[in-house]
């Protein structure tokens, strides 16, 4: 059926294409437009699957399948909102075709006027050569309209050269954007379905299961709900900060030994009162920085103010982008006990100088930081 449907889409298109021309263009249009039809129905069987193992799942009485699968329904929610952008992003995509085929139909106008012309001229020498004319008068008309016609072809040919030249041109510059414009689409479709589903098969490895068969249901205990829930926002964060690879980026590392660079310990307090971090972003690529100004309200609030850890990592990070990230499977192994004020890793908390708490040194680049904070104590 589908491949009948298809036969049938494209005969149509050739069919209409035999007046007007251009039938490869008027395909790649329809194609777009038929790539989108079954995206859309894909997404859509997408949402029914979600929805029936949503009422599968409020049915059961069991908690690890109930929040589980309620958990990969927002999953899926925020995979079907990557699906519709980008299926709307193929419209830009289409554009540039369509306006490549209304560059080539202006081209086909103005040829066919200069067909016209010519054909005129040609009916007008065929007059004079057959003495159809019967006066002099007329036969000095006749001349005088043909010499017209004739100053109508010349401007009409300069006319077609110089818009067959700059539809050339054009033609190159809209293809190059569209397949530009196409290829960062799919890179953000597959960065975003990567994130999506990296926490996907986290949340599907929390659910417990028995080692035996004979392994009685009241002994096993579902635990990941705390982490499961950890990976979603995770995705939500990657999919929301995610940036195209177009955008301007930072790719040098932070050099803490230049001299026109603050110390490791002082913030980077601009003079018009904005402060600026090194962040790694999600969607950049390993290595590579964003800047972003924060007011010194926010930053007294944040750094001088605050003894929590994670902004205490925060600030580590803004001062060498390198630092792995924590993710929620180091957060768990770390955090099982308990609150992060509670770790052991972090137990040994000491005031340091402007504001800064850290614990106890566990990288070589935390140890440097630590020293130079301490060396400056003691002078």
């Amino acid at each position: 059926m589908d491949k009948a449907q298809k036969v049938l889409r494209r005969s149509s298109i050739r069919l209409k294409s035999i007046s007007s021309g251009h039938a490869e263009l008027n395909m790649i249009v329809s194609d777009v437009d038929h790539m989108r039809g079954t995206a859309k129905a894909f997404l859509r069987a997408q949402q029914t699957l979600v929805e029936d193992l949503m009422d599968w799942a409020n049915k059961e009485k069991n908690l690890a399948i109930q929040e589980t699968l309620a958990l990969l329904a927002e999953l899926s929610l925020l995979w079907s909102e990557t699906q519709k952008d980008f299926i709307d992003q193929l419209k830009t995509f289409k554009l540039q075709f369509d306006m490549i085929l209304e560059g080539e139909r202006s081209v086909d106008k103005i040829r066919a006027q200069l067909t016209a012309y010519e054909q005129k001229a040609s009916k007008l020498k065929k007059d004079l050569q057959k003495n159809s004319v019967s006066s002099v008068d007329e036969t000095k008309r006749v001349e005088s309209k043909l010499d017209e016609v004739k100053l109508s072809i010349s401007r009409a040919q300069v006319e077609v050269s110089e818009q067959v030249s700059e539809n050339e041109v054009v033609k190159l510059i809209r293809l190059k954007e569209g397949l530009s414009k196409l290829s960062d689409y799919y890179l953000e479709l597959a960065f975003k379905c990567n994130a999506i589903f990296d926490a996907h098969r986290a949340v599907v490895a929390e659910i417990p299961a028995g080692q035996e068969k004979s392994t009685n249901i009241q002994n096993i205990i579902y635990t990941g709900s705390k982490f499961s829930k950890a990976h979603v926002l995770q995705a939500k964060e990657k999919v929301k900060n995610y940036k195209q690879s177009s955008a301007v980026r930072s790719t040098a590392p932070y050099d803490i030994s230049s001299s026109d660079k603050p110390p490791p310990y002082s913030p980077n307090i601009a003079q018009d009162g904005s402060f600026t971090s090194v962040r790694s972003s999600f969607g950049s690529p390993a290595g590579s920085s964003v800047t972003s100004p924060l007011p010194v309200s926010e930053v007294s609030q944040d750094i001088y103010t605050s003894h929590r850890y994670d902004h205490v990592s925060e600030t580590v990070h803004s001062f060498n982008p390198h630092l792995d990230e924590v993710n929620p499977d180091s957060m768990r192994y770390e955090n099982i006990a308990g609150p992060s004020t509670n770790n052991e890793r972090y137990h040994n908390i000491e005031p340091l100088p402007y504001g800064f708490r850290t614990g106890t040194p566990t990288t070589i680049y935390e140890q440097n930081v630590a020293g130079a904070m301490t060396n400056m104590t003691l002078k």
